[in-house]
């Protein structure tokens, strides 16, 4: 048996139907990338300098480079460790322009980048610490094989995380940092970025 052919007015709201559909669509998402959200935070307001964390408030930190705008701030900051050794504190904050854009933005992974650079390095971290961010990814680059050793230290410890349309990336390098000690860096970092969100 033959397939049964639309009358024409029923093609043309089949028609009609998938234009709206369409239309409808395209309005959604443009509105979403076209019409920023206003948080009615300052960016910087979400930045914490590791003298004031208090696992980290040993070392003497120098910031050595700062840029900021209203969509994102990235701070460097160096100390020298006991036998003159430099650790870093990196931390980058970005505001998209709305929550789906930072989303957009977190799914990029950086873990991804560093599997890709340093392939069977990056191990992930979990521990007791509740964290507030909408989502997260906490892990070790383990360059130097400390970790997957059996000692409880990492070349480079990264906090990835995201809260509504900020997106918060941190890198603490050349530490002695254990697991627990890097998860509550970060946990005290995850406090400061949700009391100045309230």
């Amino acid at each position: 048996m033959p397939p049964r052919r639309l009358s024409a007015p029923k093609k043309m709201r089949k028609l009609y139907l998938g234009m709206v559909l369409v239309l409808a669509i395209m309005i959604v998402v443009g509105g979403v990338l076209i019409f920023p959200q206003n948080p009615g935070v300052d960016t910087k307001a979400l930045v914490m300098s590791p003298a004031r964390n208090t696992v980290l408030a040993a070392q003497s930190w120098k910031l050595e480079t700062s840029n900021g705008s209203d969509s994102g701030v990235t701070e460097v900051w160096t100390a020298l460790a006991p036998g003159k050794r430099r650790i870093t504190y990196f931390q980058e904050i970005y505001r998209g322009r709305n929550e789906l854009v930072a989303r957009w933005d977190y799914l990029s992974s950086v873990r991804r980048n560093f599997e890709r650079n340093y392939p069977s390095k990056v191990i992930g971290v979990n521990g007791e610490i509740k964290f507030g961010a909408d989502e997260k990814d906490t892990f070790c680059v383990d360059i130097d094989d400390t970790l997957s050793k059996g000692i409880d230290s990492c070349a480079m410890w990264i906090f990835w995380a995201r809260y509504g349309q900020f997106r918060i990336y941190i890198s603490v390098n050349g530490t002695h940092l254990g697991r627990e000690d890097f998860l509550r860096t970060v946990g005290e970092v995850d406090a400061w970025v949700l009391d100045a969100l309230e």
